[in-house]
């Protein structure tokens, strides 16, 4: 019996150490995977950053061109405004000269 309770303990002592190298051996696994994906992240992530910098830079200058031209098109239109005005006060003038015409020719 003695020899058979020592045979059991030392398969059970193998088992164990069996276990555990199956297990050392999967977590080293997973750690190179989660080493791998890490470093695949990480890179992923600086690609990233670069392009959120590049679409901030392009944003940036779209915002420039977009006030250049709402600047360039509020003096075009202060322009216009201030051909419509003129444009009214020549009118204006105009129909007081008919006016003063007329009289002056029913006056006569």
């Amino acid at each position: 019996m003695r020899l058979s309770s020592q045979a059991d303990a030392k398969r059970k002592e193998v088992l164990a150490i069996q276990t555990i190298k199956k297990q050392e051996g999967d977590n080293n696994k997973q750690l190179r995977e989660l080493s791998r994906k890490t470093n695949m992240s990480e890179i992923d992530i600086d690609e990233e950053i670069e392009s959120s910098r590049e679409r901030i830079l392009s944003l940036e200058q779209e915002k420039q061109r977009l006030q250049e031209t709402a600047g360039s098109a509020e003096q075009r239109l202060k322009s216009v405004q201030r051909a419509i005005k003129e444009t009214i006060d020549a009118r204006r003038e105009l129909h007081v000269q008919i006016a003063s015409l007329m009289g002056k020719t029913s006056a006569n």
